[in-house]
């Protein structure tokens, strides 16, 4: 880790010496380890010239990030998710045992050496609070507790929300909820304790371990105060019912999806060399922070003739959807803008109205999915997504980053605005 320039900003200096202290702390497998610091290092050209840099020494981690292999190759089974959440929740007792809060626990912080064993990585936000409360609302919003995002004071049980989400993605392949709103079904109903609903909605598309979801409900509290802790975790049945994997058996799993990884990702460098638009860098918002409302592929919206546009019919299901996105605009802009970011992930689409079809290619197959704009009052408007063909996998995720995208004409709730 090569920084250029550190001294002339005295707020980065006090960031980084933040993260080294924090890292320097741990000692533990689970955890990258801090091998040395050169704050008077030089970094040398290919010219031969060369640059006054802090040079920062990490242990390698070769086989890159977990989120790449759920991202290209999906889910892990319940013994692969078992084994790895072991491996998370030993390396954070060890910074928990030290006084070290990670506060940005995610699948692109949880690296893979050489023999795919975890390593929680990146400590950059890091806090070793003398009095145990903390206060800074920092770390990637779809990850963060509902007490950082309210912006309250916090404890380390911060952490452990990090971690539900985590094994939720990891045993699913999707996250538990899409934004931590009050406008996101899923996350509405970890906030009232509403777990029923929760999972009854979860389970339309597949089932879940019933100890499995008693976990992942003690640590998606909403109360820190009532959240599980690290050591009731390591009591849970679903934690003990079976002795993990042993890593010669992690190894043989993670190699054997490794090649549709590095395949996945070559294609996305080759993509991004010829500036074309591809999926997963949307898919990257998920693990990104606060790029709601960004279309940074497109500069200007789709051309949309307003005028032939019927008048849109009002939101009025027979059942109810969880992948809608409710609109402060009217049907038309909302429309427009959907397009625009439809247009933006490279989908074919054909439009009827206020009906689109659309067609993307994925790593796992093609995509195909509908979707429908409501009006809801003359000023306001609902879109309405569903699937009609291609894995559950790459729908979720699809709409996830549709989501983001459109999330800016979303009615703002009021305890957003104070973070």
């Amino acid at each position: 880790k090569v920084l250029f320039k550190l001294k002339q900003n005295r707020n980065r200096v006090r960031q980084v010496e933040n993260e080294l202290k924090a890292l320097g702390a741990v000692k533990h497998k689970n955890v990258v380890q801090l091998l040395s610091v050169d704050y008077e290092g030089q970094y040398p050209h290919k010219d031969g010239s060369k640059t006054d840099a802090a040079i920062i020494a990490l242990e390698l981690c070769e086989n890159g990030e977990l989120f790449d292999y759920l991202m290209h190759t999906g889910s892990f089974s319940d013994d692969v998710a078992r084994a790895y959440f072991h491996q998370l929740i030993e390396g954070l007792l060890a910074c928990h045992s030290v006084g070290v809060v990670h506060r940005d626990l995610k699948p692109d912080n949880l690296l893979l050496d050489k023999k795919f064993l975890l390593k929680i990585a990146d400590f950059g936000f890091a806090s070793m609070p003398e009095a145990g409360e903390m206060h800074t609302c920092v770390g990637t919003e779809k990850y963060m507790a509902p007490e950082v995002v309210k912006g309250l004071s916090y404890k380390k049980g911060c952490d452990v929300w990090s971690c539900g989400v985590i094994l939720f993605v990891m045993y699913a392949g999707y996250p538990p909820y899409v934004a931590p709103n009050r406008n996101d079904w899923w996350f509405d109903k970890l906030l009232k304790g509403n777990f029923k609903y929760f999972w009854m909605a979860h389970e339309q598309q597949r089932k879940f371990d019933a100890e499995f979801k008693d976990l992942i409900n003690k640590m998606l509290t909403a109360d820190e105060e009532k959240r599980v802790t690290l050591e009731g975790i390591q009591k849970h049945p679903w934690y003990i019912k079976k002795k993990p994997l042993e890593q010669e058996d992690l190894v043989k799993e993670l190699q054997r999806r490794k090649p549709q990884v590095d395949n996945a990702k070559l294609e996305e460098g080759l993509e991004r060399k010829n500036n074309s638009v591809e999926f997963a860098a949307g898919m990257r918002a998920f693990g990104g922070g606060r790029s709601i409302g960004v279309v940074p592929t497109t500069p200007k919206l789709v051309e949309l003739d307003f005028k032939s546009l019927p008048e849109a019919q009002d939101y009025e299901p027979e059942m109810k959807s969880y992948t809608t996105v409710r609109s402060v605009k009217a049907a038309p802009n909302t429309l427009q803008y959907v397009l625009t970011i439809l247009q933006s992930f490279g989908v074919k689409y054909s439009r009827d109205g206020y009906n689109v079809e659309g067609t993307l290619q994925q790593a796992d197959g093609k995509l195909e999915f509908a979707c429908d704009t409501f009006a809801e009052g003359k000023e306001k408007s609902i879109v309405e997504f569903r699937r009609l063909n291609g894995s559950f996998h790459s729908y979720r995720k699809f709409f996830q980053a549709v989501h983001d995208k459109l999330g800016r004409l979303e009615p703002k709730q009021k305890a957003e605005s104070k973070s």
